[in-house]
């Protein structure tokens, strides 16, 4: 059940995601400019709302990206702070 209304919420997202783009379109071809800010509301709109079900699994993947960056960053500066990288060794 719950599979069902990702999938519908996602259909909603991309119908929207879709109906801007052609309002984009239209506009343009039809020069009529007003109709592009409707356009923009439109799509900050998707991008704050829809976003998290739309790319979900892109955002998932990018954030666990993140945290590997992350954990190499802090192990870098750990070892960059311990100045043991590059003493050599004195005979």
């Amino acid at each position: 059940m719950r599979h069902k209304k990702e999938e519908v919420e996602k259909m909603k997202w991309m119908g929207l995601l879709f109906l801007a783009l052609a309002l984009f379109l239209i506009a343009l071809s039809t020069k009529i400019y007003a109709l592009n800010i409707f356009v923009i509301g439109l799509s900050l709109y998707i991008y704050d709302k829809g976003d998290r079900i739309l790319f979900k699994e892109y955002n998932e993947y990018r954030n666990r990206k993140i945290e590997d960056v992350e954990v190499v960053r802090e192990a870098t500066i750990t070892a960059l702070q311990s100045k043991k990288l590059f003493k050599m060794k004195e005979e």
